[in-house]
């Protein structure tokens, strides 16, 4: 048991410490608890996918480049990015509507999927030598790590300098962080190189 908490925890780690920089994006964006939530309810949703995905479908997904194809999905914070900045530009309340919409459940589940590439190749491997108790072990384990994680990201974005900040320059950084994160998760994907390099 001990054996697979440990190479649990490893796996976490290994696919999960590049998420902590996209949570704190995430969270930064959020002005109310609720939505702060909805953020973390849809990082356990998107996981829970990564792992049911990589149980059903690992002969499949390891052989369609789906590690790029996930990553595609890094259009949608960009997208999003550039439609909040030219809303705020503006100065319409267009703004706060589009952030309630991407800061939903939805748009977490989105961007753990994109950047979940990585996960899902590591988890086949990983499920195949567990066994059912394992497996249920390793769930757990995630679950308290992600709850950590997301721990971690509220702390950073609570700083009350880091809030302070965030407060003054939101309009512009919320859209550019946005953009980071979506060039990010296909440049960290090798999106451009399938689709170019082909």
């Amino acid at each position: 048991m001990g054996l697979v908490v440990a190479a649990s925890v490893i796996a976490f780690l290994t696919t999960e410490m590049d998420s902590i920089a996209v949570m704190i994006v995430l969270f930064c964006a959020c002005d109310t608890c609720m939505k702060k939530v909805t953020v973390a309810f849809g990082r356990y949703m998107g996981l829970a996918l990564l792992v049911a995905f990589s149980l059903i479908f690992p002969e499949y997904l390891t052989s369609c480049h789906i590690k790029e194809k996930l990553a595609l999905l890094g259009f949608i914070p960009i997208i999003a990015g550039i439609f909040i900045g030219l809303s705020s530009a503006k100065n319409n309340n267009l703004s706060s509507k589009i952030l309630f919409l991407f800061f939903s459940c939805f748009f977490s589940v989105i961007v753990t999927l994109a950047n979940g590439g990585d996960n899902i190749l590591l988890y086949i491997s990983f499920f195949k030598s567990l066994d059912v108790r394992d497996f249920y072990i390793f769930c757990i384990v995630f679950f308290i790590m992600q709850a950590l994680w997301c721990a971690v990201s509220l702390c950073v974005v609570n700083v009350k300098s880091i809030r302070e900040y965030i407060q003054k320059t939101q309009s512009i950084l919320i859209p550019f962080l946005f953009i980071v994160v979506g060039l990010y998760i296909l440049l960290a994907g090798g999106t451009f190189m399938w689709l170019f390099g082909k």
